[in-house]
């Protein structure tokens, strides 16, 4: 699950800057909320498979847990060596928490990853190690921080995500949570300093799915949101900024059909989106 919202909200900071980029048609003003939703649908609805690809891979309970447990084995070595790459880790439990602490740094790049999962049955005890028999759900939190110092290019991200899955000892799964990220990027260019600020986040709230393997959603929703500002130069030097501010919601229910209602600034569109008919 942290994988894929990870890539899910890279995949929403890639919709930023497409957006930003096709401002070079429109420079006073940027591109309209119509060109922007244009842009933008192709990657959400991308976005909304890969989540949904975790719904329907992800409740093979056996497969899960013991992925769990063993990446933390994996990733208790350390990388190959190299000079230029330094490399710890740490692990304890505590008050039901696995907690695996990550530091990498390589060249002008670090990267530190707090990773914290808890087991718990059907009465909501944490358990120390979780079985297909008696572990009832999982909540999973993650924090990342990361910076890079290139020539000419600075970027510094944090990534927060916190979701719980409950009921594996049911029939219905219950899915809640959030994904969220902070980026800046700054990149000096023949002009001036070029720039992207901005938030990305995902939040699921309430979402049952059937604990049957299918992985579709029956009832709750997703919202995609995507806040920000991109600064750039045209060909001839001449500076430009646009401001990007859109929610998107998919509301789930039993059909596998599911509306979508998109808000750019003060507009709204909405569409259907077919995952599960």
């Amino acid at each position: 699950m942290r994988k894929v919202m990870l890539m899910a909200i890279v995949g929403l900071f890639a919709s930023v800057v497409i957006v930003g980029c096709s401002s070079d048609d429109n420079k006073s003003t940027g591109p309209s909320a119509a060109e922007q939703f244009e842009l933008l649908q192709p990657n959400l609805d991308a976005i909304a498979v890969e989540v949904l690809d975790v719904f329907a891979d992800g409740y093979d309970k056996a497969d899960d847990f013991d992925t769990t447990m063993g990446g933390i084995a994996r990733l208790a070595r350390p990388l190959s060596p190299d000079t230029d790459t330094s490399y710890t880790f740490d692990y304890y439990y505590q008050n039901g928490w696995h907690i695996s602490q990550y530091h990498w740094l390589f060249g002008e790049t670090f990267l530190d990853l707090v990773d914290s999962t808890k087991f718990t049955n059907d009465a909501g005890m944490p358990q120390l190690w979780p079985d297909e028999a008696t572990t009832d759900g999982v909540r999973s939190i993650d924090h990342l921080e990361s910076a890079s110092e290139m020539e000419g290019s600075n970027l510094a991200m944090t990534v927060f995500s916190d979701f719980s899955f409950d009921g594996f000892l049911s029939e219905v799964v219950t899915v809640d949570g959030l994904a969220k990220m902070t980026i800046q990027v700054t990149n000096v260019q023949q002009y001036g300093q070029a720039s992207a600020d901005f938030t990305t986040s995902i939040v699921l709230n309430n979402v049952i799915v059937q604990n049957d393997g299918n992985g579709c959603p029956e009832s709750g929703n997703m919202v995609l949101s995507i806040s920000g500002t991109v600064v750039d130069f045209d060909d001839e030097g001449q500076q430009y900024s646009v401001q990007i501010d859109a929610t998107a919601t998919f509301q789930f229910d039993d059909s596998g059909v599911y509306n979508v209602v998109v808000l750019i600034g003060g507009s709204q569109f909405s569409y259907t989106f077919e995952a599960c008919s």
